[in-house]
């Protein structure tokens, strides 16, 4: 058996047709049972919002066209055969590594892609489409990845702007216990909100122009303390830390409007254009940082990320071949399987003939059935582990040559 991938990802493929691929529970279900029914053993499907891919396991290589088929055929509304990619054996392999280590992401080296592909073979593996190969090349590609992460810390350098921002701020002046304002609704303020939250912020305030979007926020953040929009000027005393991440095409909090402060208040501008007026800075107990300063920050963790990743290519070079090793090797377990019941059949045979022969105690009749077929496994074991380690190309003589030694086809 060999691996293999077809699918579409955010390199080759536009939204407007990755988004009409997606692959629900109930269609990877659908998909596992037309794969099966097409000679398609194992697989395992991973859809995301960046890719819509089906790794497999192939005899014949006329499979793969036969997976692309089954893929385009399930999406028939779609024209999205000339986005499709494939690749093959140990090209695949590598791919399925650097995708779990985050290496094919928007994000460079993110997690979350890591939990997506666990969950991805957790759920083939519940329907019995991952089976013992497929999920031992996922278990090492997620090992890998934990490796890595483990290992380089690529994660510690975030590219995430909200996220860029709540660091800053927590080496700043701490989260955990602070009053926070977030100003606006959209997905740079949820994304803020998130992490404050699991920061333990001790109350995070929320104010925006729609009534219906902090009706939408309190649902997902039930502890939110909502405000009106007109009163955000009112709880700059009130709180240790504002951020703003509104749509505004002009500047929200104004320095003519601003009120006195009598305490320190770190204030975080996410939006573009600002939603701060920058000569805020200047005011006293006022601590302000903007776009320009966030940027810096992901350009020098963008830095850091990639000088890691050629460390984590080389170990995912190490981990694949390890991987690709194992899978050769169990490319002959069903002919060694045979040839160890044929050392079996063979010593049961001779331990007949001399019980016949000989008159023996239970304990002797014992130890001599035991002593043929150790005696026979000892004989077989060198010529079976060289058929285990041997290269598939040598691998593919011996074979042929203990099947016809053997009479292993007959």
């Amino acid at each position: 058996m060999r691996f293999a991938i077809v699918g579409v990802s955010h390199k080759n493929t536009n939204m407007d047709i990755r988004e009409q691929l997606v692959f629900t529970d109930t269609k990877k279900m659908e998909m596992y049972v037309d794969l099966m029914n097409h000679g398609i053993k194992e697989s395992v499907i991973l859809s995301t919002c960046n890719r819509s891919e089906i790794y497999f396991l192939y005899e014949e290589e006329a499979q793969i066209e036969i997976v692309k088929e089954r893929f385009a055929a399930f999406f028939a509304q779609v024209q999205f055969k000339e986005h499709m990619f494939s690749y093959k054996e140990k090209e695949a392999l590598t791919y399925l590594f650097e995708v779990t280590n985050g290496l094919h992401s928007l994000v460079l080296g993110e997690d979350q892609i890591l939990g997506q592909i666990i969950k991805s073979e957790e759920f083939a593996r519940n329907n019995g489409s991952s089976k013992k190969m497929m999920n031992h090349i996922f278990r090492d590609a997620i090992a890998c990845a934990k490796k890595a992460k483990t290992h380089y810390k690529i994660s510690e350098h975030p590219l995430s702007l909200s996220y860029v921002g709540i660091k800053t701020l927590q080496k700043e002046c701490g989260i955990e216990g602070k009053k926070v304002l977030v100003l606006g609704s959209g997905k740079m303020a949820v994304l803020a909100m998130t992490y404050l939250f699991e920061q333990n912020a001790e109350i995070v305030y929320n104010a925006n122009r729609s009534i219906e979007n902090a009706k939408i926020l309190k649902t997902q953040f039930p502890t939110l303390e909502i405000i009106s929009f007109k009163a955000r000027y009112q709880y700059m005393n009130e709180c240790d830390i504002v951020i703003a991440a509104t749509a505004s095409p002009h500047a929200i909090i104004r320095k003519d409007e601003f009120p006195k402060l009598y305490k320190d208040l770190y204030m975080m501008d996410l939006a573009t254009p600002r939603d701060i007026e920058p000569s805020l800075k200047d005011a006293e107990y006022v601590h302000l940082y903007d776009m320009d300063v966030l940027q810096k920050k992901i350009e020098a963790n963008q830095t850091r990320r990639e000088e890691k990743v050629n460390a984590i290519r080389q170990m995912i070079l190490d981990e694949v071949m390890a991987c690709e090793h194992w899978m050769i090797s169990t490319r002959v377990d069903t002919t060694i399987k045979t040839l160890q019941e044929r050392i079996s059949e063979v010593s049961n045979e001779a331990y007949e003939l001399l019980e016949r022969k000989l008159t023996l105690s239970e304990h002797d009749k014992y130890v001599l059935r035991k002593t043929l077929y150790t005696s026979m496994q000892r004989l077989m074991h060198d010529p079976i582990v060289t058929l285990k380690k041997a290269e598939e190309e040598k691998q593919e003589t011996y074979e042929e040559v203990v099947k016809e030694l053997f009479h292993l086809d007959k």
